[in-house]
């Protein structure tokens, strides 16, 4: 299963510069393992960062957004 979201940001700042989503990816890379996967980046395009995150079950995959989410938000303007 996998599940992807596009946020639409104020700004697009370098991840050096959002601790929350850069601990949130590495917690979740780590327990994904070989299970699954994670990509997070900008839009070349628009003012959107893009999310996914596929894994070994649904609920692993909804659970692994809403954190992805959540951290975004944290260190992010999400409009």
């Amino acid at each position: 299963p996998q599940a992807s979201v596009a946020l639409t940001v104020k700004e697009k700042r370098d991840f050096s510069e959002c601790p929350e989503l850069t601990l949130t990816m590495a917690a979740l890379k780590q327990e994904l393992g070989n299970e699954g996967r994670l990509l997070v980046r900008y839009s070349g395009t628009e003012s959107k960062l893009r999310l996914l995150v596929e894994g070994p079950t649904t609920a692993v995959v909804e659970e692994g957004m809403e954190r992805l989410k959540k951290a975004a938000r944290a260190d992010l303007v999400v409009l």
